[in-house]
């Protein structure tokens, strides 16, 4: 029901279109100063893994993902996805190990970890189950946003060959 690939400049602008409103809102909160659009344009270009997948039915990008910064063997990871994965839930967690597992070979990593506003709750849910580790909220921008450690070898109870 979906492919993974890299991502393409079309996959981006269709991305800043198509959000879920959550992940749209996440970016305000975060990058207040800026507009969605510049956003994730400027997380694509620092990103040197960059993927996007997409509904095998329709070709249109559903979900972007990158990996932006790397200390050691922690690296900043990224996502926003399209309502297609509320409507599609069993095979994007399917599939979303299998790319997690792709996403650390490629960063040269063990450990992602980003912030996630506490409103996103659909990718808090989502990171719980792949197995992230959590710090108590802290304010940015005066809103609560909830760090995540997401360790490669908690990814094998959703993809084995991780």
């Amino acid at each position: 029901m979906m492919t993974v690939g890299a991502a393409s400049h079309d996959d981006i602008v269709t991305l800043t279109q198509t959000m879920r409103e959550a992940d749209r809102l996440e970016a305000l909160r975060a990058f207040p100063h800026a507009t969605v659009e510049e956003t994730v344009k400027f997380s694509a270009h620092v990103s040197y893994v960059l993927l996007s997948a997409k509904s095998l039915d329709t070709g249109e990008a559903i979900a972007l993902a990158g990996v932006a910064g790397r200390q050691g063997n922690l690296a900043t990871a990224w996502m926003i996805t399209t309502d297609w994965v509320c409507s599609h839930p069993v095979p994007f967690l399917r599939r979303s190990g299998q790319v997690l597992a792709e996403m650390f070979d490629r960063a040269g990593c063990d450990v992602f970890t980003n912030l996630v506003d506490d409103a996103n709750t659909l990718h808090r849910r989502w990171l719980t189950w792949l197995g992230a580790a959590w710090d108590a909220p802290q304010d940015l921008n005066g809103h609560p946003f909830h760090r995540f450690y997401l360790e490669r070898k908690a990814l094998r109870h959703v993809y084995g060959g991780s």
